[in-house]
């Protein structure tokens, strides 16, 4: 017979065992933050506000935090301003940042002013902390966004190594539509038709997609990448442009014009909005693709050409063949190989990433005092509509940074947003 009291052991062990894990893994999961301050009772306070939520370490002094600092790693620093020693809290954190530049600090001091606060925020520091506006709200708040703005830091710096190493594709976002845009890219890249159609909203970063399909591709790379607008050749005939002229076109102040194809050899020619193009061009355009030669300038021989043409639109090419506009054959050819850019709504929770990598490379130009954004921006922008897609978030974040310069703050708020996002974010 088993002994009863060793059974109720064994099986209290194995209840116990799976709850331990749970402890461990919950510890593991939980952001670590290391508090420097020598004010012994605010830094518990903030410890009892923050306990069982992070992992949370406290120090006193200077000598506490050399002997902290080095040998651990910390999701967020809370670095009081000034510290009762030979070096003040503004001392540290170059050595902080130093050790990482990506580390999250927040400075706290009970005596704010504005020249110590941008002096921190160029510094390295996210935001500050004023001490006599202290509240158990404020500071869960404060830490949570500057948790997640770190987090965003950290998944763009990521991001940009992949696109320098691993993964070539300069898109950025990880959405579903994203990875899925990414992919079609590279299968452009591997199949190397000599036309692909671009569709997709204005805003929706056509031209950066045609520029990776060029930049990416081992043929066409060491080629040139040509960018024409049919509509802004329309004082002249197309022809002019991608074929050349020959001879007798030609006036005195003039010289002889090759054509884009000739002078593009193997690379890429990006035609932006091709339903710009009347249909004899159209024609003449799906000639050239479909046989590889065009005739030369003098007219006497025909000219091989192996250029790639990416031709975008925001319109429906359907539409335009049922209105007579567009040729139906050179509308099956394009849709041979179609990439189609997502418009921002259809993947919004890119929005934080995108406009976080905007605003850093604004803060490294040293266009803006604004490292972060306060929630409450972030809220307006995943609300709002996004009529001009990625160019419109572009332009609204360098608005905002400008607005943070003009009010010596180092983040982004939602009084820096223009009035539409405002009205957005306050619905």
């Amino acid at each position: 017979m088993l002994n009863s009291k060793k059974m109720q052991g064994e099986n209290a062990f194995f209840v116990a065992k799976p709850s331990h894990l749970c402890d461990n893994i919950i510890t593991m999961l939980k952001s670590k933050i290391l508090v420097v301050d020598d004010d012994i009772k605010f830094a518990e306070r903030i410890h009892d506000v923050l306990r069982g939520i992070y992992d949370v370490v406290l120090c006193h002094s200077i000598e506490e935090f050399y002997d902290i600092f080095p040998r651990d790693r910390f999701d967020l620093i809370i670095l009081d301003m000034r510290l009762e020693s030979e070096k003040e809290g503004l001392d540290l954190l170059p050595e902080i940042v130093h050790r990482d530049p990506l580390q999250a600090v927040i400075i706290a001091t009970a005596y704010p002013d504005t020249e110590s606060y941008l002096e921190a925020i160029q510094a390295g520091a996210l935001t500050f902390l004023d001490k006599h506006e202290f509240s158990p709200a404020l500071i869960a708040r404060t830490v949570e966004s500057i948790l997640r703005q770190s987090d965003l830091q950290k998944q763009v710096h990521l991001l940009e190594q992949r696109l320098d190493v691993a993964d070539p594709v300069e898109i950025i976002g990880v959405s579903p539509a994203v990875v899925f845009l990414r992919d079609r890219i590279r299968e452009a890249v591997e199949t190397d038709p000599p036309l692909i159609l671009l569709q997709g909203e204005r805003g929706t970063g056509k031209t950066l997609i045609a520029r990776n399909i060029h930049r990416m591709s081992w043929r066409r790379a060491k080629h040139p990448f040509v960018a024409i607008s049919p509509s802004a050749t329309l004082t002249g005939p197309m022809k002019e442009e991608l074929y050349g002229l020959n001879n007798k076109a030609l006036n005195k102040e003039r010289k002889n014009i090759s054509g884009i194809f000739k002078e593009t050899g193997s690379g890429v020619i990006y035609l932006d909005e091709i339903s710009e193009l009347d249909t004899s061009e159209q024609k003449r355009l799906l000639s050239a693709i479909d046989t590889g030669v065009f005739v030369s300038s003098k007219g006497k021989h025909d000219i091989r050409i192996d250029a790639q043409v990416v031709a975008a639109t925001t319109h429906d090419l359907d539409n335009l063949c049922v209105k007579g506009v567009f040729r139906q054959d050179l509308k099956d050819k394009l849709k041979a190989f179609e990439i189609v850019a997502p418009r921002l709504r259809e993947h919004k929770e890119d929005i934080p990433l995108l406009a976080q990598y905007f605003l850093q490379i604004l803060f490294r130009r040293r266009c803006t005092t604004a490292r972060t954004f306060r929630e409450e921006a972030l809220r307006a922008f995943e609300l709002y509509s996004w009529p001009g897609n990625v160019r419109e978030l572009k332009i609204v974040v360098e608005y905002a940074s400008l607005q943070a310069v003009i009010n010596r703050e180092g983040e982004v708020r939602m009084e820096h947003l223009p009035m539409n996002l405002i009205e957005t974010g306050l619905c």
